[in-house]
């Protein structure tokens, strides 16, 4: 999305603006468990509806790795995996 080319149907009528999906009632994301609100970059293609959110750098996203859980690949076997 951030070359401007929807990843779904590849049309090039992908649209950017900072902040523009608000979830609660404070600006920008309430991160849950990280206890801050976070920034955040948003992509719509206006022709699929297919929709990208990223949080902008900075320290949310270090809250967010100390306090949620990692997913770990599927192909990677951990030890204690079934």
């Amino acid at each position: 999305m951030r070359s401007g080319i929807c990843p779904k149907c590849r049309s090039a009528s992908v649209h950017f603006t900072r902040n523009g999906i608000r979830r609660g009632q404070a600006f920008g994301l309430t991160v849950r468990g990280a206890w801050s609100t976070a920034q955040s970059e948003d992509f719509v293609c206006t022709s699929c509806g297919y929709f990208e959110q990223y949080f902008t750098p900075g320290g949310t996203l270090q809250k967010i790795a100390e306090k949620w859980p990692l997913i770990r690949p599927a192909n990677r076997s951990q030890p204690g995996d079934r």
